[in-house]
């Protein structure tokens, strides 16, 4: 588990490089649009682009980023109130609840790809670029999030927390 768990931080590293570059494209891409429909020279398909594959990716390809470094949202309003065992239980019920909904999103989104591919589905824009990809990396960024929350889920249930990079020292 050690072997699979340190491939999914690398390859969550790797995924932080990549969002990091995506997010700066994007801007780079939206201030040239802008600064071309003041001169009356717009970018074609700069926003499709963007709607389309860049938020996609950001979102996506960071899930399991934001998971592993603890920075998604937990609301525990009667957390303080539970035995420990029992929160740890609550919280395994609720990874795994997030596990299965994420593997849906795969296992959906897999056959969309399937279809978008088959059918050679492309964006409305001008640009006319493949949808295929963008289904893929919903796919893929679901996946990483589901792993991670299996891997939680194993955790809690071996009575260990999971880590994350602040708990584990790693940045």
């Amino acid at each position: 588990m050690q072997a699979i768990l340190k491939v999914v931080r690398t390859v969550d590293a790797v995924l932080g490089v990549i969002v990091a570059i995506i997010v700066f494209t994007m801007m780079a891409l939206i201030v040239a649009d802008a600064t071309g429909r003041a001169l009356n020279a717009p970018i074609p398909g700069v926003v499709e682009l963007t709607e389309e594959y860049l938020m996609i990716a950001v979102v996506f390809l960071s899930l399991g980023l934001a998971h592993s470094a603890g920075q998604h949202i937990r609301i525990e309003i009667f957390g303080h109130m539970w035995p420990v065992i029992r929160h740890r239980f609550v919280r395994m019920a609720i990874d795994l609840a997030g596990a299965v909904y994420f593997a849906l999103i795969a296992w959906q989104g897999g056959s969309q790809v399937a279809y978008a591919w088959s059918i050679g589905q492309r964006s409305a824009s001008e640009l006319a670029y493949p949808l295929a990809p963008a289904y893929a990396i919903v796919v893929f960024g679901s996946l990483i999030m589901c792993l991670w929350l299996i891997f939680d889920v194993i955790l809690l249930a071996a009575g260990r927390a999971p880590e994350t990079r602040e708990s584990s020292g790693t940045s």
